[in-house]
């Protein structure tokens, strides 16, 4: 079978999910093709991850208006943007003629609903629900269409849309293989570059590519604190990393701050942690989950966001923080060991893996050559091939993510 797999790079939780999926699907012999829809439309780029970010950050409530606008009517700008792109992606869409589709981000659904009248042969397609929410345009369905949500509990209301009940399957969402393999605490401590206080409680704050005006603030009003460490993590930010170290020296504070830019693995870092202070992006909330750790998300955020946040609160396994709170007071009165067992209850299955085998009964699963022989032949001892190994026709994308180099980890018995 081929894949061709659509993303759209804001942030990095589309393309971490286009990724898991592109490394599962090409390990079961399936011809795997990854493409950012707007990678040579700068402009474009620039309005959904700059523009939007910055609106989503410094004005939420009038982005949580335009969102939950588009919402109601079904309507985003997607549509418009994929004009843009319509005559280059059809090209490669119908050279490489695929027999799936896959989209990590909404965009590529769309495009799919609206010209696959215009591709070489029919297609189908599998869109990936990647926030605790169901996006806007996914009012309507088509024929071929199908979808993966994190949570059964947008089921309802897809099935409302006119989704066919066994063209929506539950699997959470795709993250690198590597999240699923346990470790224990003092072993992930092990192999940092840094040591820690096992004394003190470890705060993990995640500063991302672009940083959180936000974090620094926290990072402020928690460094009184000195039963307190906290890492820092300012990802490729040097700004933000410059401006933690500059207070580090000048306040000298009473909590101990670790500050890091990019880091090997940030999953030997959550399992390292003991709570985790950051913006509730769906692929960091997911991470969070498979790790157990515990989440303070800021509820002052853009409409996806908040969404994520008030979905993981009222599974009691996050706690929403509002600019007014007094941050340590609301650390210590938390009760950690409690919200560890409630993202337990959300832990599933590696997601991959699930989705891999929801297409597979989809489009088929990849042909191997000794099934097309006859039987003449059958007994002739050959060596399992497969009929259409990996094929990388567009690397992988992967030039946002947060790491380096991901190692295997997990926090299975985290505090053992």
């Amino acid at each position: 079978m081929k894949c061709l797999i659509l993303t759209v790079t804001i942030g990095n939780g589309h393309n971490a999910v286009a990724n898991a999926m592109a490394e599962e699907l090409s390990s079961r012999g399936h011809e795997v093709k990854v493409i950012d829809l707007y990678k040579n439309h700068k402009f474009i780029s620039y309005v959904i991850a700059d523009l939007g970010f910055t609106m989503g950050f410094r004005f939420p409530n009038l982005a949580n208006k335009i969102f939950i606008n588009a919402k109601k009517k079904g309507k985003t700008p997607f549509p418009t943007f994929n004009k843009y792109v319509k005559k280059e992606l059809l090209a490669e869409i119908n050279e490489f003629e695929p027999d799936m589709i896959i989209s990590s981000h909404v965009a590529g659904r769309l495009f799919v609903k609206k010209y696959s009248c215009l591709f070489k042969k029919p297609v189908k397609s599998v869109f990936f629900v990647t926030d605790f929410d169901v996006p806007p345009s996914l009012d309507k369905t088509f024929k071929d269409d199908y979808v993966i949500i994190p949570s059964p509990a947008f089921r309802e209301e897809l099935l409302a849309n006119g989704f066919q009940d066994d063209h929506i399957k539950t699997c959470g969402i795709p993250l690198n293989k590597s999240f699923y393999e346990p470790i224990l605490q003092k072993e992930a401590r092990k192999r940092l570059e840094f040591s820690l206080d096992s004394k003190k409680l470890t705060i993990l704050m995640l500063g991302g590519m672009k940083g959180v005006g936000y974090l620094f603030d926290t990072l402020k009003r928690l460094a009184a604190e000195p039963n307190f460490q906290i890492i820092f993590l300012s990802s490729k930010n040097a700004k933000l990393k410059a401006k933690v170290e500059k207070f580090i020296k000048k306040r000298k504070p009473a909590a101990t701050i670790i500050s890091q830019g990019m880091v090997k693995s940030v999953s030997d870092i959550m399992a390292c942690s003991d709570l985790m202070i950051g913006k509730a992006g769906c692929l960091t909330c997911t991470e969070a989950i498979e790790r157990g750790l515990p989440m303070f998300l800021y509820s002052n955020v853009c409409y996806p966001e908040r969404q994520n946040t008030e979905f993981l609160v009222s599974k009691k396994c996050a706690i929403a923080l509002n600019p007014r709170d007094n941050y340590i007071e609301v650390i210590k009165n938390a009760n950690l060991t409690e919200m560890e067992k409630n993202l337990s209850k959300l832990k599933m299955a590696n997601p991959a893996v699930t989705a891999a085998d929801f297409i597979e009964s989809i489009g088929g699963k990849a042909v191997k050559q000794d099934e097309n022989k006859d039987s003449a032949s059958a007994d002739v001892a050959t060596p399992e091939t497969i009929e259409n190994p990996p094929v990388a026709s567009e690397p992988v994308i992967n030039e946002d993510l947060e790491t380096e180099g991901d190692t295997k980890s997990n926090v299975s018995d985290r505090n053992e």
